[in-house]
C-alpha cells in the first residue's frame, strides 16, 4: 500500500511544480544538456510571443542577441549546482525580430542533467539607464566640444576631434563631416572618424553622399535614412553597406547663431536610430553651431593678430607702442635698423629723441594721441644707439582698447637721411650746373662752386689745382674759404706756398681716381702744408680727383676743416658726379676756346691768302729787278780789273743780292707760290758760311758761338730755307737781348725711337739732325710760347717787327717733316729754339741717296 500512495505523492508534487512553473510572471525554462529548450512557461508568450511548440527542440542560444552569445557561453560554464543563481543580463529576440532586456538567472539540476533559467523583464529600465547615459554623454559632449578651444586648435584640427567625439559616444560606424566650399559647387569633406573595425579604411566612397549633403545644406534641415538597402539613391552602393555593416545614415546640418549651414554631420550606424539618437545629434550640433561661431571669431581675431604680428615684423617703417607713461612697449626690426636700439635695450624707455626742443615737440603730440587726436607727421631728430641724430618723420595715432579708453600711442616713424641726402644732391648739382653754364672764365666759376661746396658741408677752405700740359705741372685755378680768422690766414699763406710738394700727391690722385680723407692732417708731417693746416686749426682734409676729355681738363678739388666725416658710399658718389660736372666744364671751356682760336686762325688764313696774293706779286717783280741788279754786278765783276777792295765789295753785293732772291723764293714758299728746291748738304757747312754775315748782323754787344757737332748726317732740304730759318731765330734773339748777351748756335745727330715722343711728340723713330738756337735774353712765359708761331703775333713795339719770323720758320720745318719746339733755359736766363730735321736716307754704298 505505501508504493502507490508514493507515487501518488510523486505524481501530485510533479504536477503541482508544473503548475507553479506555468503560472510563475516570470520567464522560465528549463534548458537540456544538448543545449535546447525542454520546457517553457506561459510567460515566453506572453512577453515575447513565442509559444511553447516553437521554442521546446530549439537552440536556447539562438534567441540571444548575437553581440550578447560570448557573456551567455561564459555564465553557462560557470553554471553549478550552488543554491545560488547567477545573474546577468542579455538581449534576447522577440516573436517580431525586436530584442528585448532580460534579467537572467541559472541553476543546474544534476539529476536530470539540466538548468533551470528563469528571466525577468529590465527593458524599461535598460532604455532609462540608456536614456541617462545619453543625457550624460551628450552633456560630456557638449562639454568636451569646446574642448579644442583650450589648446588653439585650427578649424580642420576642432573638425577632427568632433568627429572622434561623436563617433566614440554614439557607438556609430563612422562620422563625416563636410563645409559648404565658397568657389566650388561641390562640399568639401573636412573630416572623418573611422570605426576601429575598420580602422583605416573608410566606409563608403564620399562622392556618392554629396546628392544628400547638398541637400541637407541647402535645406538646413535633418535628413534621416532608416535604411539604406530600401534608397534608390544608394542602390549601387548596397554591398558597399551590407559588407561594412551600416543600416542607417542620420545627417544633421550644423547651422551658426544666424541660421547659415556652415557644416554637415553625417553619421553611420549599424542598426536603425531612433528618436533619442536623433535628438541628441540635433542638440550636439546646435552646440558645435555656438562653438563654430566662437571658432570662426577666435580664427579671425587669430588671423588679424598674425597680419598685425606680420605686418609689425616685416614693415620697412619704423613702428613703436609707447603706454601713458612714455615708455616705449613695442619696437620693430625697422626701428631696430633705423637707430640701431634693440628692443631688448629699448623696452620700458622713453622713446629717443635727440634735443630738448623736439623733445617738447614730441610729447606735446603724444599727449595729445592719448587724448584721441592724430599727428599726421613731424619732422623731428632721434638718437641712435651709438648717440648719432638721425632725422625722421614720425606719425603718432591713438590705440583705444575694448572699452574705447586710449592705452598706447603708435607712433609709426621712418628714416629721412636718404631722402634729404638725394635732395641735397640735386639741389647741389642744379646749383653748380647753373654757375658752370654759359661762364666766360674758369677762375670766377669754379670759386663760386668752392663756396657753394664748402657752405653745404661745412668745409673751411677750398681749392682747385688744375694740371696744365705738357710740363705736367699743378696751379692753383680756383680757391675760397670761409670769413672765419683761421680759414683767411690760412688762405693767405697758403698763396706763397710752392705747389712742387703737392704735386706727386696730386698724381697719386689722379692716377687712382679716388677720392681721400686726410684725417690729422694738421699733425701729419708727410701731408704737404702740414704747419700751416695745423697752425690754424684745419686738422682734416679731403681730396676728389677731376677728369675729363684729355688730361689738359685735369685736376684736383682740395678742401679743409676742423673735422671732416670719414665718407660713405652715397657721399662719394655724389662728389664723383659733382667732379664730373667740373671736368665737363673744363672740357667744354677748351672746346669753346679752340672754336675760338679755330675762328681766329680761319680769318688769319684768310688775311695771308690775301697778303699772300699781293706779296706774290710784289716778289716777281722784285726778282725782276734782283736779275738786273745780280746781272749787272757780275758783270762789272769781271770787269773791275784788279783792285782788290772793289772786287770784294762787288761780291758782297752780289753776294746779298743772291740772299735777297733767296728771301723772295722764300716769300713764295710762305705764300704757296714756290716749292723748295731740295738738295743733300752739310748743315755744319751752312752754319759756317753764314756766320760771318750774322756776326755783323747781330752787333759787337752780342757774343756769337757754335758749336758743331762733327759726324753730322747730311740733310736732304732747302738750304736757303734752312739759312732763312737760321737769320730769323738769331735776330729774334738779338732782340731779345738789348743790352747784349750771348748766342749758341749748335748741331747735334740723334738717333729717336718710340720713348723720345714725350720730348718729341711728332716724331716718328729714325735718324734726325738737331739745330739749337739759345740766348740769354729775358726767356717767355707759357701765354706767349702758346702764340709764337702764330702769324703777325709779335710782342716787339710797332714798326719793331712784323710777326712773321717764326711762322715762316714753323712753315718752312714742317715742309720738310721736322719740328720745331721752344723752351725757357733751365738757369732761367733767355730761351732755347731746337729744330729736329729728319736725316737723309743712306744708299747701301753708305753715301747719302740724291733727291
Amino acid at each position: 500500500m505505501i508504493a502507490p500512495t508514493l507515487r501518488t505523492t510523486d505524481r501530485q508534487s510533479a504536477l503541482s511544480a508544473e503548475r507553479f512553473f506555468d503560472d510563475i510572471p516570470a520567464l522560465a525554462c528549463r534548458i537540456g544538456s544538448d543545449g535546447c529548450l525542454n520546457c517553457v512557461n506561459g510567460a515566453w508568450f506572453d512577453l515575447l510571443g513565442y509559444s511553447s511548440q516553437s521554442l521546446v527542440g530549439k537552440p536556447f542560444a539562438k534567441f540571444f542577441h548575437s553581440e550578447d552569445i560570448p557573456l551567455l557561453e561564459k555564465e553557462l560554464i560557470r553554471c553549478g549546482p550552488q543554491e545560488t543563481w547567477d545573474r546577468f543580463e542579455a538581449r534576447f529576440r522577440c516573436q517580431d525580430g525586436g530584442h528585448k532586456w532580460l534579467l537572467w538567472q541559472f541553476k543546474t539540476d544534476p539529476e536530470r542533467r539540466s538548468i533551470y533559467a528563469v528571466a525577468f523583464d529590465v527593458t524599461d529600465r535598460k532604455h532609462e539607464e540608456s536614456a541617462v547615459r545619453r543625457r550624460l554623454t551628450a552633456s560630456n559632449l557638449r562639454g568636451q566640444i569646446w574642448t579644442p578651444f583650450t589648446n588653439g586648435s585650427s578649424t580642420s584640427q576642432t573638425l577632427q576631434v568632433w568627429a572622434d567625439l561623436l563617433q566614440r559616444h554614439l557607438a556609430t560606424r563612422e562620422v563625416r563631416i563636410w563645409v559648404p566650399a565658397q568657389s566650388q559647387t561641390r562640399p568639401v569633406l573636412q573630416a572623418r572618424s573611422v570605426h576601429p573595425v575598420a580602422a583605416g579604411e573608410s566606409l563608403v566612397d564620399s562622392e556618392a553622399l554629396e546628392t544628400f549633403v547638398r541637400e541637407v545644406l541647402a535645406s538646413r534641415t535633418s535628413l534621416v535614412i532608416p535604411d539604406i538597402h530600401a534608397e534608390p539613391r544608394l542602390a549601387q552602393h548596397r554591398e558597399v553597406f551590407r559588407d561594412r555593416n551600416i543600416k542607417a545614415i542620420y545627417f544633421q546640418p550644423v547651422l551658426s547663431q544666424e541660421q547659415a549651414a556652415i557644416a554637415a554631420l553625417g553619421l553611420f550606424f549599424a542598426t536603425e536610430c531612433g528618436a533619442a539618437e536623433g535628438y541628441f545629434i540635433e542638440t550636439t550640433a546646435q552646440e558645435m553651431g555656438a562653438a563654430w561661431s566662437l571658432l570662426a571669431l577666435n580664427e579671425n581675431l587669430r588671423a588679424t593678430k598674425r597680419t598685425y604680428e606680420a605686418l609689425f615684423r616685416s614693415a620697412t617703417v619704423g613702428i613703436s607702442r609707447i603706454d601713458s607713461d612714455g615708455n616705449v612697449k613695442a619696437w620693430n626690426a625697422a626701428a631696430e635698423k633705423i637707430l640701431g636700439w634693440r628692443s631688448t635695450e629699448i623696452l620700458t624707455r622713453r622713446f629717443p629723441i635727440a634735443g630738448l626742443s623736439e623733445r617738447e615737440l614730441f610729447e606735446t603730440c603724444l599727449q595729445g594721441a592719448f587724448a584721441g587726436k592724430s599727428t599726421l607727421r613731424i619732422e623731428i631728430k632721434c638718437c641712435s644707439s651709438i648717440g648719432k641724430p638721425v632725422d625722421v618723420a614720425v606719425s603718432i595715432s591713438p590705440l583705444a582698447d575694448a572699452e574705447g579708453v586710449t592705452a598706447q600711442a603708435m607712433v609709426v616713424f621712418e628714416e629721412l637721411t636718404e631722402r634729404k641726402r638725394a635732395s641735397r644732391s640735386l639741389r647741389l648739382q642744379k646749383t653748380i650746373a647753373e654757375t658752370l653754364a654759359g661762364a666766360s672764365s674758369i677762375g670766377d666759376p669754379l670759386s663760386a662752386v668752392l663756396a657753394t661746396m664748402c657752405g653745404e658741408f661745412g668745409w673751411d677752405c677750398g681749392e682747385f689745382w688744375q694740371l696744365y700740359q705738357p710740363d705736367q705741372v699743378f696751379k692753383r685755378a680756383a680757391n675760397w674759404h670761409s670769413a672765419a680768422p683761421n680759414a683767411v690766414m690760412f688762405a693767405s699763406e697758403s698763396q706763397d706756398c710752392s705747389p712742387s710738394a703737392e704735386t706727386e700727391l696730386f698724381r697719386q690722385i689722379l692716377r687712382e681716381g679716388k677720392s681721400r680723407r686726410f684725417a690729422g692732417c694738421g699733425h701729419d708731417r708727410t701731408f704737404p702744408r702740414s704747419d700751416l693746416a695745423g697752425r690754424f686749426g684745419l686738422d682734416d682734409a679731403i681730396a676728389f680727383p677731376v677728369a675729363a676729355g684729355r688730361g689738359s681738363d685735369a685736376g684736383v678739388l682740395l678742401f679743409f676743416a676742423n673735422a671732416i666725416d670719414t665718407p660713405d658710399e652715397a657721399f662719394v658718389a655724389l662728389m664723383a658726379t659733382i667732379s664730373d660736372q667740373i671736368g665737363q666744364f673744363l672740357y667744354r671751356f677748351r672746346m669753346e676756346e679752340s672754336l675760338r682760336q679755330a675762328e681766329q686762325d680761319l680769318l688769319q688764313a684768310k688775311k695771308m691768302d690775301a697778303i699772300g696774293r699781293l706779296v706774290g706779286g710784289v716778289v716777281h717783280d722784285f726778282n725782276n729787278v734782283l736779275t738786273v741788279i745780280l746781272g749787272f754786278g757780275e758783270i762789272v765783276l769781271e770787269e773791275g780789273g784788279s783792285n782788290e777792295s772793289t772786287r770784294e765789295l762787288l761780291t758782297e753785293v752780289i753776294n746779298s743780292g743772291k740772299r735777297a732772291a733767296a728771301l723772295t723764293r722764300q716769300l713764295l714758299t710762305f705764300c704757296r707760290k714756290e716749292a723748295a728746291e731740295l738738295v743733300i748738304f752739310d748743315l755744319n757747312v751752312t752754319v759756317t758760311e753764314i756766320e760771318k754775315m750774322l756776326r755783323r748782323l747781330i752787333g759787337e754787344d752780342i757774343e756769337l758761338v757754335t758749336e758743331l757737332a762733327p759726324g753730322l748726317r747730311r740733310l736732304n732740304a732747302d738750304p736757303g730755307h734752312i739759312e732763312q730759318i737760321i737769320m730769323n731765330l738769331v735776330v729774334n734773339a738779338r732782340d731779345a737781348m738789348p743790352q747784349g748777351g750771348r748766342i749758341v748756335i749748335a748741331t747735334q745727330a740723334v738717333e729717336l725711337d718710340a720713348s723720345s715722343r714725350k720730348t718729341f711728340p711728332g716724331a716718328n723713330p729714325g735718324h734726325y739732325a738737331l739745330l739749337s738756337v739759345s740766348d740769354t735774353g729775358c726767356g717767355m712765359d707759357e701765354a706767349t710760347r702758346s702764340r709764337i708761331f702764330e702769324p703777325f703775333f709779335t710782342t716787339k713795339p710797332v714798326g719793331k717787327g712784323t710777326g712773321l719770323g717764326l711762322s715762316i720758320c714753323y712753315g718752312i720745318i714742317q715742309a720738310h717733316d721736322g719740328e720745331i719746339l721752344c723752351r725757357n733755359n733751365s738757369s732761367s736766363e733767355g730761351c732755347t729754339f731746337v729744330v729736329r730735321l729728319p736725316a737723309a736716307a743712306i744708299s747701301s754704298q753708305g753715301f747719302p741717296e740724291e733727291p
